[in-house]
């Protein structure tokens, strides 16, 4: 298991997470079952951490047993942090307001085109399966599978690292990994420089 002494984390916006859910909803022609949407976040937070050296929700991620969860969206979807303009329906979320992503950058816009491009297609069985082909994830497989424990943090360290291409769960669904790989030195050179960066913002 991974244990980093300092590990990278941003403040947390949580109106800026709540935006990221909006749009995603909105695209999605305004409600989804929540643990798709989640996965749905998690690859757009993943490709932006990996291009851009930060999350578009800056949200906390934690590994379940259906795989990764931004904590307070998770919260809010499950209805248990009533926001307005998003509401709680069972296994679904909807977006009960017209909604413009004005807080959302070009980049952030970029991540979400990324993940609705590559994995909107995919229930929500299917996607939760998938995201266990990532480090991130993979790395409490045997703990999350087989143990009571609920859930363990998820370090932003491990998004830059790459998933093998052979992985059982690309195999299963056919899915070439649309991510592009990083080099194991640049990984490196980029985690420190992220440090850096939240050093001087935490």
């Amino acid at each position: 298991m991974s244990n980093f002494e300092y590990p990278i984390q941003f403040p947390s916006d949580r109106e800026k997470a709540l935006d990221v859910a909006k749009y995603f909803l909105k695209r999605l022609g305004g409600s989804d079952n929540y643990f798709r949407l989640l996965k749905l976040i998690f690859f757009a937070d993943r490709y932006h951490f990996r291009k851009y050296l930060r999350l578009i929700t800056n949200d906390h991620y934690v590994a379940m047993k259906r795989g990764p969860v931004a904590s307070y969206l998770y919260d809010v979807f499950k209805g248990k942090v009533v926001v307005g303009g998003i509401e709680n329906d069972g296994y679904r979320v909807k977006l009960t307001e017209a909604f413009k992503p004005s807080r959302l950058s070009q980049s952030d816009i970029e991540a979400i085109d990324f993940s609705l491009s590559n994995f909107s297609k995919y229930g929500e069985r299917q996607l939760w399966e998938i995201t266990h082909a990532y480090p991130e994830w993979a790395e409490y497989e045997d703990l999350l599978l087989t143990d009571s424990k609920k859930s363990e943090r998820m370090y932003l360290e491990m998004f830059l690292k790459n998933a093998k291409k052979n992985n059982k769960f690309f195999k299963k669904h056919s899915i070439v990994d649309p991510f592009q790989p990083i080099e194991e030195e640049d990984q490196k050179e980029l985690v420190e420089y992220i440090r850096e960066t939240c050093a001087q913002i935490v």
